[in-house]
């Protein structure tokens, strides 16, 4: 970024504390455009003008996710806020949680984790998911996030999948699937 002329500053936990307090320091001030940055930078920052929130991972529960993205648009214009998910971060998430110890913390955590997953995948207005999660019962859309300005195209492949069934049957199941599905490999 900085080598397209974007101001731009890493913030970690492992950075010295006079780095880290001199980023936020000129986030604050605007000579920062951008900061890449773990959770350790989220808090105490109250700055209005923060226009996009990015997540490279998923946040492990959707208080967490809710508090981040919450830092843009605190001035009430437009912002956005983007989650790049893979469900392998799902799983990697889950496992962690398996190593800890069994019990009502855990239950919990895997609760709140599911419920981030749930919102990750949703197909239906993510506004929506978010305040059904807190409890506000709201029922129309926002008619803002990305569900609900591109809801996702729906696809029956009921009719597909009884046709690559029926043709495995006429074989005499001597091929698989992905034969069917793919071809012979020797074949073009």
């Amino acid at each position: 970024m900085q080598s397209r002329g974007i101001s731009a500053a890493a913030y970690h936990a492992g950075l010295e504390n006079a780095i880290r307090a001199d980023v936020q320091e000129k986030f604050q001030r605007d000579d920062l455009q951008i900061v890449v940055a773990t959770v350790a930078f989220g808090m105490g920052i109250n700055k209005p003008n923060v226009r996009f929130v990015v997540h490279f991972d998923i946040p492990r529960n959707i208080e967490s996710y809710y508090q981040e993205t919450g830092r843009a648009g605190r001035d009430g214009l437009p912002a956005e806020a983007m989650l790049y998910y893979d469900p392998a971060d799902m799983a990697w998430l889950r496992r962690c949680l398996e190593e800890k110890p069994a019990g009502q913390l855990q239950d919990i955590e895997r609760h709140k984790l599911n419920a981030m997953g749930a919102f990750a995948e949703a197909q239906t207005c993510r506004r929506l998911v978010l305040l059904n999660y807190f409890g506000e019962g709201r029922q129309e859309p926002c008619g803002n996030c990305d569900i609900c300005l591109d809801p996702p195209k729906q696809y029956d492949g009921l009719n597909d999948a009884q046709i690559a069934l029926s043709t495995i049957g006429r074989v005499n199941q001597r091929f698989g699937m992905g034969y069917v599905v793919r071809g012979d490999p020797r074949r073009e």
